[in-house]
């Protein structure tokens, strides 16, 4: 976005990606300073009025905005041959918005108790109020929540894992031209879009 200091009363100008062919078929929605803007040959764009003089324009990102914990170590509480496989994820301050799953961390053990728990730990995130672990007791790849901390650290004292509380899967919904969606609107406060081809 720029503006000719020698002549301000020239106006703005924000390059596009659209043809002039495309702007009768683009759709939009408004939420305060932000347009989003679709067509089904283009990936979503939001064009955002940062101040008068300066305005952005970007494609729509899917994934969360916090990221997921880093650094997730397990220790086994007991020796033993049962194998637990472990992820956890984060919920952003404020919004309590989650991020996808952490790199796993598997160990070898018997069956943890409060008296030989298996202990967990990760880096911090400073954007995150609270931590959801979800374990994996079977190896079949589907994590059941398992427990909530406060802190980067987590004891499994024999927790079972509920496998209809899943981590969320980041998936690529719009792939391509053709695949973008043609609509966009806000109903209760989300983004939503429909009408790819």
């Amino acid at each position: 976005c720029q503006q000719n200091s020698a002549a301000p009363s020239n106006p703005l100008e924000l390059v596009t990606p659209w043809s002039t062919a495309d702007v009768a078929t683009l759709q939009f929605t408004q939420s305060t300073d932000t347009i989003t803007v679709t067509h089904p040959s283009y990936m979503m764009r939001e064009i955002t009025r940062v101040a008068h003089d300066d305005w952005d324009i970007a494609t729509v990102s899917l994934a969360p905005t916090i990221a997921a914990p880093a650094g997730l170590a397990a220790v086994a509480g007991t020796a033993g041959t049962l194998t637990f496989d472990y992820v956890v994820t984060c919920a952003k301050r404020d919004s309590f918005e989650e991020s996808v799953a952490s790199t796993s961390d598997s160990i070898s053990c018997a069956a943890p108790t409060p008296e030989a728990p298996n202990a967990l730990s990760w880096t911090s995130n400073s954007d995150a109020e609270e931590y959801y672990v979800y374990l994996d007791p079977f190896g079949n790849g589907v994590y059941g929540y398992i427990g909530t901390a406060k802190t980067n650290s987590f004891n499994d004292v024999g927790f079972a894992p509920d496998p209809t509380i899943t981590p969320p899967i980041l998936k690529t919904i719009f792939a391509g031209s053709g695949d973008y969606p043609r609509a966009c609107t806000y109903w209760q406060q989300r983004l939503m879009f429909a009408g790819s081809n």
